[in-house]
């Protein structure tokens, strides 16, 4: 739970909105800002959900939120130039996903 809810939010974004996007958002300096975040949260998006794929039977819904999900944690991380309203994000999108697995049980 804690490894779901805690460690795993706050090491996927250092690595995925910490690295990843700030390297992306370089990569596309040159372009208009607009242009430069959208490309990038989408494309972080993308990998993120890509990363997910190792679990067995994720779908093509799941695959799709897990995108949007991914583009979400980016697009505070850009609007508040910190990872930190990002992580909480994720952490609070994990644990409600774990409590609602644990209600249906």
């Amino acid at each position: 739970m804690v490894l779901a809810i805690v460690v795993g939010p706050i090491l996927e974004e250092v690595i995925f909105r910490g690295y990843l996007l700030t390297f992306a958002l370089w990569l596309f300096r040159r372009s208009p800002r607009r242009i430069s975040s959208a490309v990038s949260v989408g494309g972080v998006g993308v990998i993120f959900a890509a990363a997910h794929l190792g679990n067995v039977g994720t779908t093509v819904l799941q695959f799709a939120c897990i995108v949007a999900t991914g583009c979400l944690y980016a697009w505070i991380r850009v609007q508040q130039h910190s990872t930190v309203g990002a992580a909480i994000a994720h952490a609070v999108y994990n644990g409600t996903l774990y409590v609602c697995q644990c209600v249906s049980v």
